[in-house]
């Protein structure tokens, strides 16, 4: 009875649904073995991602500012995501990552050389001694702090999608 009342408040429009929205803000997933978790949408603020192995996740425009990366094994898409402030070093990674928002997080160390960058901010990141860089098209690493980074993989597609790297500290 209770799940029939249910519906029927959603069908008119008394009630609403989420089809996929989590709050697990400061959620503990250190040194977990996850695979396949869509976190779409979640709301992962302060979360510990710390050693876990995270395999073929998405973070579809998750709400992960502060969350913490270092030392995990990551495979994952990072579309629309907000992961400003996030720590990822020591961090294996593996991304996809389109229109998302790494502002000041700290990659420091981290081999870049598996993840694919579209139209993605890092501004005031910390990429310092960072290496492997590929594709990073379109990407605004305005302010980041690029010493010591080896940037000579990067490329982009185009012409026009070139990264922006107005105010960044960088080696002579």
């Amino acid at each position: 009875m209770k799940q029939h009342l249910k519906v029927f408040l959603i069908l008119c429009g008394l009630a609403t649904i989420s089809l996929h929205s989590t709050r697990a803000e400061g959620k503990d997933f250190h040194d977990q073995d996850i695979k396949g978790k869509d976190f779409t949408k979640d709301d992962l603020k302060g979360a510990d991602f710390s050693d876990a192995v995270l395999k073929d996740c998405t973070f579809y425009h998750g709400n992960l500012p502060g969350a913490n990366f270092k030392g995990a094994d990551v495979s994952a898409q990072f579309a629309g995501a907000n992961a400003k402030g996030c720590d990822f070093r020591e961090a294996k990674l593996n991304l996809f990552a389109y229109e998302a928002d790494f502002s000041k997080c700290n990659f420091e160390g981290v081999d870049m050389s598996h993840i694919s960058l579209l139209t993605n901010k890092f501004r005031e990141a910390n990429l310092r001694n960072t290496k492997g860089w590929g594709q990073a098209s379109s990407c605004d690493f305005s302010k980041a702090d690029l010493r010591g980074a080896n940037l000579r993989g990067m490329n982009w597609m185009n012409s026009d999608a070139v990264p922006r790297f107005r105010g960044a500290i960088y080696d002579d």
